[in-house]
């Protein structure tokens, strides 16, 4: 008689798919921070953790991330247009990033990107492409990394 078992649930939220346990999420321990957003990184929870969390192995590089804030300027509409362009192919360049803006100033907005490994070649594709999307606008950089 063979017993059938249920895939182990990953997900903290009901609404989210189920990721099945394989060698490649088993491999390695996942944090409590990574398991609820796993299930939305394309390869799972142990490449979201290795992106965007401590690295598991000794000698791997701290990631960083970086946020940059500054004040948006008069031309909203053509800056946020700027700034989702310099996103979009900085994303597809394997940095996705994020952009918000202050809940009691509308006028600050930030750019984010997590899970950088090598800062330097970030920030040198970041800067470029933000003059090739002509966005040379003062702004104040911030860089931190996993405790």
């Amino acid at each position: 008689m063979t017993l059938r078992t249920r895939p182990a649930r990953l997900s903290a939220s009901a609404n989210e798919p189920p990721i099945k346990p394989t060698p490649a999420t088993t491999s390695v321990s996942i944090c409590c921070t990574c398991i609820p957003l796993s299930s939305r990184h394309p390869r799972g929870a142990k490449d979201y953790h290795k992106q965007f969390c401590r690295p598991d192995q000794p000698g791997d590089a701290m990631t960083a991330t970086l946020y940059c804030y500054f004040k948006a300027p008069a031309e909203r509409d053509k800056t946020l247009a700027q700034l989702r362009a310099l996103q979009a192919e900085l994303a597809a360049a394997g940095w996705p990033g994020e952009l918000l803006r202050r809940c009691d100033d509308a006028d600050t907005w930030m750019e984010i990107y997590p899970g950088l490994a090598d800062r330097d070649a970030f920030r040198a594709a970041w800067q470029a492409a933000r003059l090739r999307h002509g966005l040379a606008l003062p702004a104040h950089e911030e860089w931190f990394q996993p405790l």
